[in-house]
């Protein structure tokens, strides 16, 4: 469905730890960081080598921090992929670097040879997860094998696919010990978890889907960290849309768009101001004009996402459509409203109206299926809300 003429939009395992470090950091660094994640998401994911993936976040580790250099160590050969046990690597080359190399007498042959799987200086960078940070790298053993390669102080990141087949490091440090602050520490946590393991797909290209996944899932959750009183939010709605989805029969890449949908819902809200999304009261009318836009803004960063499908942007753009054309952006009615956009709003106001908000305690389960019930034909579609009432 073409999207209407008038007010076109404008031209794993780890991931809870770091979210939850990330969450600690103020909403004024929650928010700058977030804004860096998906300028990265977008160049790393319209890169088309493996250069042009694994620079810019090089840039923003330098950029954002006082680091005196940054490299990337990668797999010389990506593991097989057509037999199913998980197969590491066993060298490490460094692909690209950026800053002061390190002067230290041994990291002139790994940057020259590259660095086997089983040496000490691979196996502690790689044994960390999801980040590791140290200030000072003599401060204990397991950190100072770290000292003749010219690295008093260090963070690493790993890159892993999927099947967490470890494809490669980044390496941001100081030639001497050094104190990362607390902006850093979360710069760094912030980073680590949503680009890092996009450069992973240009190694290991036959688990693109999944790497996609991941990063998608990823950033719906750190959006969702820096608004209080949506958590496990994303998690809810996808899993909620999906089970309407599955109910009514959807396809397999229609459940796709839904899921991938889903996790980028609210990623418009990357724009609007913190006072109001986290507003302890209702909104008055210039600030829902405000909050209105954020569909607009999301459909805008997902039109850069060139893997991810229509019907998923859809969902973006439309879940605010409502059945009887009331709805936002573009006031939409009935079947005109997409179908992923139609489901997705009945399992997006549920969660909502059984969930703690700023401006409202929690309703009971009763209350929010009568009110979905009673919207029926007016905010929803009534063929998906009579599927919906079927699964409880």
């Amino acid at each position: 469905m073409k999207k209407p003429n008038a007010q076109q939009p404008p031209s794993g395992a780890h991931l809870k730890t770091s979210l939850r470090k990330f969450a600690a950091s103020s909403p004024d660094q929650q928010h700058h960081y977030v804004n860096l994640l998906v300028k990265l998401m977008n160049e790393v994911l319209q890169a088309g080598t493996v250069n042009d993936a694994i620079q810019p976040i090089l840039d923003a580790f330098m950029a954002h921090s006082s680091a005196q250099g940054a490299f990337y160590l990668k797999a010389e050969q990506a593991p097989p992929s057509t037999l199913g046990e998980v197969v590491q690597p066993s060298m490490f080359a460094v692909w690209d670097s950026v800053g002061r190399p390190p002067q230290g007498p041994t990291i002139r042959d790994a940057l020259n040879h590259g660095v086997p799987q089983q040496d000490t200086f691979v196996t502690e960078l790689l044994d960390c997860s999801p980040v590791l940070i140290v200030d000072n790298t003599a401060a204990q053993a397991s950190t100072s094998v770290f000292i003749p390669l010219g690295i008093g102080s260090l963070v690493a990141a790993p890159v892993y696919t999927y099947k967490q087949v470890l494809v490669g490091v980044f390496v941001v440090y100081h030639e001497h010990t050094h104190a990362w602050t607390q902006q850093e520490r979360a710069l760094f946590r912030a980073i680590s978890m949503t680009p890092t393991a996009l450069a992973a797909r240009f190694v290991n290209q036959q688990h693109t889907k999944y790497t996609y996944e991941d990063a998608l899932h990823a950033l719906g959750l750190v959006l969702e960290h820096c608004d209080d009183d949506t958590k496990g939010h994303t998690d809810r709605v996808t899993q909620l849309s999906l089970r309407i989805a599955n109910a009514m029969t959807l396809d397999d890449d229609a459940c796709d768009a839904m899921r991938r949908g889903a996790y980028l819902h609210d990623v418009g809200k990357i724009a609007i101001p913190d006072t109001i999304l986290r507003k302890p009261a209702k909104l008055d009318e210039t600030e829902w004009e405000l909050m209105r836009t954020h569909t607009m803004i999301g459909y805008e960063f997902t039109q850069n996402l060139t893997f991810l499908p229509e019907a998923s942007q859809d969902v973006v753009l439309y879940h605010h459509e409502k059945y009887d054309g009331t709805g936002y952006p573009y006031g939409l009615q009935g079947e005109d409203i997409p179908l992923l956009a139609r489901i997705f709003s009945v399992a997006d106001v549920y969660d909502a109206l059984v969930s703690v908000r700023p401006y409202k305690p929690a309703w009971q389960h009763s209350e929010a299926m009568t009110e979905i019930h009673d919207m029926s034909g007016h905010h929803f579609d009534p063929q998906v809300v009579t599927v919906f009432e079927t699964l409880f």
